[in-house]
């Protein structure tokens, strides 16, 4: 080889390397790319569940396993990152609380993507923003005409998008519907306690390690009593590990990262993309392909969000909300 060309070429591969570096520290920087992987780790939450399918774990071992290294996992990031201690001490039992929220979650996340495509699971989870919205009203809270427009929004994008599903409304059936509306209703309900729980406290990376051990330890006495199923293949493993680290752990402290930088309502206007994420992963990982008329029930939902968060009806922060 010419001795000049390698002489030229050295300067232009340390020229890329810094480029690459500097690229990379501006994005770590940036709230927006934190935000954004940790919506990409929620996506990808069903595309684990069903990998996992064959294996023959039911969604309570998925639910236990995913707890069992996640809560581990939580402390140790927490420990890296080494953030301040809080001022004042976190409301522990209040975060069991939000833990047993949060298992319930889980189990029915994990329930909710076996019985349905999983770009109708993505679209209906997020009807969550409404189901906030009227659970304040019943707990008293006066809403806004956009308040009240974006749940009208809210409900004709899920009747379109279950009409949507291949068979129509029977393509999922009624308990399908169910579940996935009783898991946008759990999700609803870990915002509130969470807001409740950690009004006046700042140290939401702490409040979610604590959170996802008040999860493992609701999970442990129902899992001894229904025999969990210990698995014996490494690809079980390394899927469960994805699950619990990919889908629970990495999204909750990237959207902490995130909503640090950028603020809660802007962290929660990027995570909107989830359910166009989850779509395409689903068709390009797993070859499912949302509905025509489901196009439309979901740019409604997710207009309703962006409605919401516009008018400032509420402002959600989401660390490890769904798993």
């Amino acid at each position: 080889m010419n001795p000049e060309r390698i002489l030229v070429a050295r300067p232009a591969a340390r020229t890329r390397r810094r480029r690459l570096r500097a690229l990379l520290r501006t994005l770590s920087r940036s709230g927006f790319f934190y935000v954004l992987v940790g919506t990409l780790g929620y996506a990808l939450l069903p595309v684990w569940v069903r990998w996992l399918e064959p294996t023959g774990l039911s969604p309570l071992d998925l639910t236990f396993w995913s707890f069992l290294i996640a809560a581990p996992a939580a402390w140790a990031s927490l420990a890296m990152l080494a953030p301040r201690r809080p001022e004042k001490p976190l409301p522990r039992r209040g975060l069991l609380l939000v833990g047993i929220v949060l298992a319930c979650t889980a189990l029915i996340s994990y329930i909710g993507v076996r019985m349905m495509p999983v770009p109708t699971y993505g679209l209906l989870i997020y009807s969550y923003p409404a189901q906030v919205t009227v659970i304040s009203f019943l707990l008293g809270e006066r809403l806004s005409r956009r308040s009240w427009l974006a749940l009208l929004m809210t409900t004709c994008g899920i009747l379109l998008t279950l009409r949507g599903v291949e068979g129509g409304f029977a393509g999922i059936g009624l308990d399908g519907a169910l579940v996935g509306c009783v898991n946008a209703f759990f999700i609803a309900l870990y915002f509130l306690v969470n807001r409740h729980v950690m009004r006046g406290h700042r140290s939401l990376q702490r409040a979610t390690a604590w959170a996802m051990t008040g999860a493992l330890i609701v999970v442990l006495p129902f899992s001894l009593l229904a025999t969990v199923t210990i698995p014996s293949e490494p690809r079980t493993w390394a899927l469960l590990a994805a699950l619990a680290l990919c889908s629970t752990v990495m999204p909750a402290f990237m959207f902490m990262a995130g909503i640090q930088r950028l603020g809660a309502s802007r962290a929660a206007i990027l995570s909107t993309s989830e359910p166009v994420l989850t779509a395409l992963i689903a068709f390009l990982l797993l070859g499912e392909v949302i509905q025509p008329l489901q196009i439309p029930g979901g740019a409604l939902i997710v207009l309703s969000i962006l409605f919401l968060r516009k008018g400032g009806a509420h402002d959600a922060v989401r660390p490890a909300a769904r798993a």
